[in-house]
């Protein structure tokens, strides 16, 4: 729970080779099992015999302050539905757009960066 913790685990994928591996550390989660490979990641999320276990995902439903199962924490048909209705968020024309946007930004807020008045100087927090 440090805010060294992702560090420590990049550090461990490191050592090993290797970005899949058990961590057993005293928590309430032992042996959790660390997926840092996007495609064994997506072959895990979408096979349709996997399911996410409450104790693990159940923490996350208080995220719409209701309690109520969501996307993340469904499982089955429920989990489909959802996941096939938020698609389109994901196309990558749109997520294409959003990074064009994002960089424009991004040059906007280094140019003010740059200028005379800031001198480069930001709060941070």
């Amino acid at each position: 729970t440090s805010k060294e913790y992702p560090w420590w685990i990049l550090d461990v994928a490191e050592k090993l080779g290797q970005r899949c591996f058990r961590v057993s550390i005293p928590s309430s989660m032992k042996n959790k099992i660390i997926i840092g490979e996007h495609t064994t990641a997506r072959r895990i999320l979408t096979d349709p015999l996997s399911s996410k276990p409450i104790e693990i995902y159940g923490p996350m439903r208080s995220v719409n302050n209701k309690g109520d199962p969501g996307m993340f924490t469904l499982n089955g048909p429920s989990w489909h539905s959802k996941r096939k209705a938020s698609a389109n968020a994901f196309s990558s024309n749109l997520i294409q757009r959003m990074n064009e946007a994002a960089l424009d930004y991004t040059d906007v807020f280094v140019e003010n960066l740059k200028s005379e008045e800031s001198k480069g100087v930001f709060d941070v927090s």
